[in-house]
């Protein structure tokens, strides 16, 4: 099977198999078609062949009938644009697809193929307050992993400066700095194994004595030093409560 999913944050075909009900699969299609036209605006294009290439249906003219009576696009012969109803619907799927790709490649650190499937299936599927709590969580982000702006929301416009993301690298965690352990994401099985046996498990707080030239943490009454590429693995909520 061909792969179906595009480079630039959107998803260029079914994405699998077709659900059993076709009232949903057709929704999902109106979808993907608000999602296409979003991104080849983007690269300057408003054509409709431009739009089959990436839209895999043999009822797109039907579909984009349905659309224009809907009122969520405009069709002046082979070009299509959004209208303001549509601008918002699609503006809705960008966010919450790069988003979703965010996540998925800055925290779980999926290949591109495996993000790429996830978000084209979020998108679908999270409600507005799950996506502002992944922003929030995110830091507000405002690329997605192939620098396609990411359109703000009102957490975004909320946030009165900048922001660092909720949960961050061990690596990224100042020398003095508390946190706790939110998740672990190690290479091998063998490394969970070895650090459970320190006590580095999610949930534990730890303090940051050093950095250099190994990761030193403190749990409990315990240090455990660590090296970089283990540290990278250990997630952790900083905790600006107090300071040492």
């Amino acid at each position: 099977m061909p792969n179906p999913l595009g480079p630039h944050g959107r998803c260029d075909g079914a994405g699998g198999a077709r659900p059993p009900r076709p009232v949903v699969h057709h929704s999902h299609k109106k979808d993907e078609i608000l999602e296409a036209l979003w991104t080849m605006r983007e690269d300057g294009s408003e054509s409709l062949g431009d739009l089959a290439a990436l839209v895999a249906t043999t009822r797109l003219e039907e579909i984009i009938g349905e659309m224009v009576a809907a009122g969520t696009v405009v069709r002046d012969k082979d070009n299509l644009s959004l209208t303001a109803s549509g601008e918002t619907r699609a503006r809705e799927i960008i966010r919450r697809h790069r988003l979703a790709e965010r996540l998925f490649h800055d925290v779980f650190g999926l290949s591109e193929a495996q993000w790429e499937a996830s978000a084209c299936s979020f998108e679908h599927i999270l409600d507005v307050t799950v996506v502002e709590a992944v922003c929030t969580f995110l830091g507000h982000p405002s690329v997605c992993p192939h620098e396609k702006p990411i359109p703000p929301g009102r957490c975004c416009r909320d946030a009165r400066r900048p922001t660092e993301p909720l949960v961050i690298p061990l690596t990224s965690l100042k020398v003095g700095g508390d946190a706790k352990i939110i998740y672990i994401a190690p290479r091998t099985k063998s490394r969970l194994s070895r650090l459970s046996s320190f006590g580095v498990i999610p949930g534990s707080n730890i303090h940051l004595l050093q950095r250099h030239p190994s990761y030193v943490i403190r749990i409990d009454q315990t240090n455990v030093a660590l090296e970089g590429d283990v540290a990278r693995d250990i997630f952790v909520r900083p905790d600006n409560s107090h300071t040492h």
